[in-house]
């Protein structure tokens, strides 16, 4: 079909060739129609991970909490253990690893974690992929698709108060209330 996308998949054997190449580090990138991993006997990325990106730079460019927030979540919601890889989790739920992250009681704060561009400006960047996730979980299933998709396609990496406010507008509170909800809605 004519409108059907097409996706460029580019494999490199490490981390180090991929980065030579690309100027990326880690392992795994999707930008454009194009996805970039290392695949090798050591390290196989989950195959929706940067396909959500990818899909989702179709209509937007939000925070990185959100982008891969949604990322993980829908990762796996298709199948994928989400978790494995270099989170170091395998096997484990969403639900299942976060349990054992919020017992280390550093949680980042989720206004936080919305205003970050990158999530490895995290200082703890496993926590902040897995509080993205549960956070976005959270917004999904309670706030609906449409509501999501509005805040994914409007909000913009670079625009802090901007974004915020279209939270707010959407979601009708604040990032403190949305996420006094979201810790209620886990109840662990």
């Amino acid at each position: 079909m004519e409108n059907d996308p097409l996706v460029q998949l580019y494999f490199f054997p490490d981390e180090k060739t991929k980065y030579d190449i690309t100027g990326h580090r880690g392992a795994g990138w999707g930008f454009g129609d194009t996805i970039v991993e290392v695949y090798n006997d050591s390290t196989q990325l989950d195959p929706f991970h940067e396909l959500v990106h990818v899909l989702g730079y179709k209509s937007g460019h939000p925070p990185a909490m959100l982008d891969e927030g949604l990322a993980v979540h829908l990762s796996e919601e298709l199948g994928s253990d989400a978790f494995a890889g270099f989170i170091g989790y395998p096997g484990q739920t969403l639900d299942e690893v976060f349990k054992v992250l919020i017992r280390s009681d550093r949680l980042i704060s989720i206004q936080q974690l919305f205003n970050y561009k990158e999530i490895a400006e995290a200082p703890d960047v496993v926590l902040a992929y897995v509080q993205s996730a549960s956070f976005v979980k959270f917004l999904l299933k309670t706030g609906g698709r449409e509501r999501f998709l509005d805040l994914f396609a409007g909000s913009g990496p670079n625009a802090i108060e901007a974004n915020e406010a279209l939270f707010e507008q959407i979601y009708e509170m604040s990032l403190l209330e949305a996420e006094k909800k979201w810790m209620r809605w886990l109840s662990f």
